[in-house]
């Protein structure tokens, strides 16, 4: 079977689920997000995870987001805990004024 008969059998059999995985990575990291950029996040993923990613993901961005989606479950508390973090880092650094530094003196209001 074919790359491209293997992703259209995955996408199919993931139903509706994939579109909103999609659309969620998108929101998080950016609605262009690239192959390049979801590998990388992928890989880090499998390690703390201890899955694997199949090789037509490797090579695929659909596949790619394919194995997201078939993988959602374990990937969403993650995902949810680092933007989590993110946010209240954030958030945090806009609240530290350093007294030391008159530019930030002048500018805060």
């Amino acid at each position: 079977m074919k790359d491209y008969e293997q992703v259209m059998t995955r996408l199919h059999g993931l139903a509706g689920k994939v579109e909103y995985v999609t659309d969620y990575l998108k929101g998080l990291y950016g609605h262009n997000v690239t192959a390049v950029s979801l590998l990388s996040r992928a890989a880090k993923l499998e390690q703390e995870l201890g899955i694997t990613m199949d090789r037509l993901a490797r090579r695929n961005r659909q596949a790619l987001f394919c194995w997201f989606t078939e993988n959602w479950d374990l990937i969403l508390p993650i995902l949810t805990r680092n933007s989590s973090k993110k946010i209240l880092n954030e958030s945090m650094s806009d609240c530290y004024i350093n007294f030391l530094d008159v530019k930030q003196l002048l500018n805060y209001h």
